[in-house]
């Protein structure tokens, strides 16, 4: 009778809550952005040790659909939603340190006494050679 009892009650919880879910009707949310600017403070990776602290600025324009099951409460969407946008603009990063310089690039070049020899030299031969 107690395992019967439990099983019913889990089973009226179930409903309830999947019934709240699909009471939820589902909306879209489009968000427009112009010429929006955003500074903040974070790492620029290409100066000094690749650890540096600089000011950096966005300027974008771009657009962002939200579609959710519902608006919670505090109006923020319920799962499942999908989320996609698009963004375009420019990113001016300032390092807070001035006299931090350029990270060198650390792909190496190889220099012309490097390379193999097969690299190094071109044969004029347009036959190939074969070898016994």
């Amino acid at each position: 009778m107690r395992r019967l009892i439990v099983l019913v009650s889990a089973t009226l919880v179930g409903v309830a809550m999947l019934t709240g879910v699909a009471q939820a009707k589902p909306v879209t949310l489009t968000i427009h952005e112009h010429q929006a600017v955003d500074t903040f403070t974070d790492v620029i990776p290409c100066i000094g040790n690749g650890q540096e602290l600089g000011t950096i600025t966005t300027v974008e324009n771009g657009v962002l659909h939200i579609t959710a099951a519902g608006l919670d409460e505090n109006g923020e969407p319920i799962p499942p939603y999908h989320i996609t946008g698009t963004f375009t603009g420019t990113v001016t990063a300032v390092p807070d340190d001035p006299s931090a310089t350029r990270r060198p690039s650390t792909t190496p070049t190889p220099s012309r006494s490097s390379r193999p020899a097969a690299t190094a030299r071109r044969s004029s031969s347009t036959t190939p050679s074969m070898s016994p």
